[in-house]
């Protein structure tokens, strides 16, 4: 069967169909639930998880590092945009509060383009936690 991204999304995914009523275990008794679970905490695995998460949908984010966000948080920062009036959804929002970051007093110190690492991962445990998301760090073995 071939799904597009949007059926994907809109379904709340086959992933959560396919884990309905199986938990995830990093050993032990230690079990959770999710309708998803995302392996990997990169930019995209977090807008993926709070796309689903604002769709009503549990989701459970595994990442094996300590940090969020991959190469965004992880110094690789300055984006190369091209046509700003093509980049909309949560990558816009993303950037509009990075942008907000750096205004102070009606004057912008920087064009919201290019983050620091800190201030990116700042933005991404904020949305994290205004999602009810659960993370899981620096989980190597499961």
């Amino acid at each position: 069967m071939i799904v597009t991204r949007r059926e994907f999304i809109r379904s709340g995914s086959i992933l959560a169909a396919s884990l309905a009523g199986v938990g995830f275990s990093s050993g032990g008794a230690d079990r959770r639930e999710a309708d998803v679970c995302i392996y990997g905490a990169t930019s995209g695995g977090l807008l993926a998880a709070i796309a689903l998460a604002k769709l009503g949908r549990s989701v459970i984010v595994i990442e094996p590092t300590r940090h969020v966000g991959g190469m965004t948080t992880g110094g690789l920062s300055y984006v190369d945009h091209g046509r700003i009036e093509t980049i909309g959804g949560l990558t816009k929002a993303y950037f509009d509060e990075a942008r907000a970051h750096y205004t102070t007093g009606g004057k912008t110190e920087g064009n919201g383009w290019s983050v620091e690492p800190h201030v990116a991962e700042g933005i991404f445990d904020r949305w994290i936690q205004a999602h009810r998301i659960e993370v899981i760090r620096e989980a190597r073995r499961i």
